[in-house]
């Protein structure tokens, strides 16, 4: 019965990308674009996306159908599919926050969140990867639900969030609420696994921005309240400039309370500050970095449970991490060479690290790269990786890529070989690669995949 619907909403997922191209192609329309990719994988099973833009409009759709192994026998498994639409005021479908919601949803983000400008709450994001599902309605203003998706596309539904939003003065200012009902948990037979009550969440959030010509900045503070539940705030600050070479960015953001997202999520980190300076002229650029993390931690069961539950937590200590980076890339007639390097300084009896990683693309042989990985702790190596990749482009392509894993647990080694065929408006390729990193004393003929894609475009 389930394999009999999947099929069917696969069947008509694909009817629905033709007549939305038909409709696309109608006089009145910009011409559209419609992209289609087909893989199929002996460890993978079959997958297809699909895409259509037209203007401002955006279609794409994917499906899975994995594969299951019973007695070496392949057998199909239900096929899972996913779809996103964005037109002008609307976003359905899979999806990601954006801007000030997703300063909400991960306050203590690594990535910047807040510099590129966004309107809507969240843009549309590629249903084969995306963690959220919803509907958003409106541009400068407007509502939105959405909810997160678990792993095999199944849509969580006991926490949605609904909401609205407003962002006048092209999106300089934002402001946003919204809040979510967590559904109640029973608990478990022993007293130490305790039952949640249902919980009601409420956030709000606001931020602004402004920009010279060398310059910009942009700020944001949340709060949320929780019934039952306790209290919590966030701020986050990002700021980027550029002084003839150099250029300067950096962000900062610090949580009042622990933090709970929309989404469940608790690992923002309580206070995140980074700095970057970057160099650059025609042939040599340099960045340096620092990363400061400290990840407060409380002896909480769970933040739904009973205000008095909250109250007694007792704090245990947090967790600070000092990260330094520093890269350096050349360009010259005899090619290309990059060195990066990581230096982790952890406190609370977390062990200290240093990555080293390099990169040689030499200009005599264009078509080769080479590349090597280092990694410590506490000054014990516990990693070595030795990586090559050779490209021929053309109409027909080839390439091959090979690796070596020194860990002291003894030798491994990965690789893979695709060819493809690439004329004006469609393409085949085949690969035959390694499943990720495999002992050099195992049958390793039995962990390798065999894959076979095709892709086509109109127009």
């Amino acid at each position: 019965m389930q394999s009999s619907r999947a099929l069917r909403s696969g069947f008509l997922a694909f009817l629905s990308v033709a007549f939305l191209y038909r409709i696309y192609a109608s006089p009145g329309h910009e011409d559209p674009s419609l992209r289609i990719a087909i893989a199929t994988s002996s460890l993978d099973g079959l997958n297809g996306d699909a895409q259509i833009e037209a203007g401002v409009a955006d279609f794409r759709f994917h499906i899975d159908w994995p594969l299951l192994s019973a007695d070496d026998a392949c057998l199909m498994d239900v096929p899972v599919a996913a779809m996103c639409l964005q037109a002008s005021g609307l976003r359905l479908g899979t999806m990601r926050p954006a801007g000030l919601m997703a300063f909400v949803y991960r306050p203590g983000s690594f990535n910047p969140l807040l510099l590129y400008k966004h309107a809507a709450p969240f843009t549309i994001d590629n249903p084969k990867y995306a963690r959220y599902l919803g509907l958003s309605i409106g541009e400068s203003h407007g509502l939105f639900i959405a909810t997160r998706m678990l792993a095999g596309k199944v849509v969580d539904t006991n926490a949605p969030a609904y909401g609205a939003w407003f962002s006048p003065l092209n999106a300089d200012l934002s402001f946003l609420a919204l809040t979510t009902i967590e559904a109640a948990e029973t608990g478990g037979p022993g007293w130490y696994d305790v039952g949640l009550p249902r919980t009601h969440r409420v956030f709000g959030a606001l931020s602004a921005s402004s920009a010279g010509r060398y310059w910009s900045v942009a700020a944001a503070a949340a709060g949320s309240a929780a019934f039952p539940g306790r209290d919590a705030c966030a701020c986050r600050i990002e700021a980027r400039a550029a002084l003839g070479r150099f250029s300067l960015a950096g962000e900062a953001s610090a949580l009042g309370g622990l933090w709970h997202g929309p989404d469940g999520y608790e690992g923002s980190p309580a206070l995140n500050a980074h700095a970057e300076i970057h160099y650059a002229r025609r042939f040599l650029s340099a960045t340096i970095g620092y990363r400061y993390l400290n990840a407060s931690t409380q002896a909480i069961q769970d933040i739904s449970l009973s205000e008095k539950a909250l109250d007694d937590a007792i704090p245990t200590g947090s967790s600070s991490t000092s990260k330094y980076t520093a890269s350096l890339e050349t360009r010259g007639t005899w090619g290309l060479a990059r060195v990066s390097s990581h230096l982790t300084d952890a406190m609370a009896d977390k062990p200290d690290g240093i990555e080293l990683d390099t990169r040689i693309e030499p200009e005599l042989l264009p078509w080769l790269t080479i590349a090597s990985s280092w990694r410590a702790l506490d000054g014990h190596a516990v990693r070595f990786d030795m990586l090559a990749h050779a490209g021929f482009a053309g109409r027909l392509s080839m390439s091959v890529d090979a690796g070596l894993r020194y860990v002291p647990e003894g030798t491994l080694a990965k690789g893979g070989i695709s060819c493809s065929l690439r004329p004006s408006s469609w393409s085949a390729s085949v690969s035959i690669l390694s499943d990720g990193w495999i002992r050099m004393d195992h049958d390793w003929h039995k962990f390798l995949e065999y894959a076979l894609r095709l892709e086509a475009s109109l127009p």
